[in-house]
């Protein structure tokens, strides 16, 4: 298994990826705007995958995605603020550190 999954990495172009040629669609929801991108085999209960807090959807390796794709629907998701999709700006937050540092 390990040898065939190999073997299509060094093959595999990411300009024929399923996750790079899926559409960024959009929602609004209230004053925030969140970009998403949702691809794959139709599945009753799709795959979300969030991002870290300063990531964004474009992080993830699209033959991984691909991957998974294969069985799973998957959704992509960037949060609220998230570049380069969102230009909403969270407000900065100064937060006390426990440590004293």
């Amino acid at each position: 298994m390990l040898t065939i999954e190999r073997q299509r990495a060094e093959r595999f172009d990411p300009s024929q990826s399923a996750a790079n040629a899926a559409r960024t669609e959009y929602v609004d929801i209230g004053r925030t705007r969140y970009a998403y991108r949702r691809f794959g085999r139709r599945s009753p209960v799709p795959l979300v995958l969030l991002q870290r807090y300063r990531g964004t959807m474009d992080d993830w390796d699209p033959l991984f995605l691909d991957l998974i794709a294969e069985k799973r629907e998957l959704i992509l998701l960037d949060n609220a603020g998230a570049p380069p999709y969102n230009p909403v700006r969270l407000p900065a937050r100064r937060v006390a550190c426990p440590f004293g540092v």
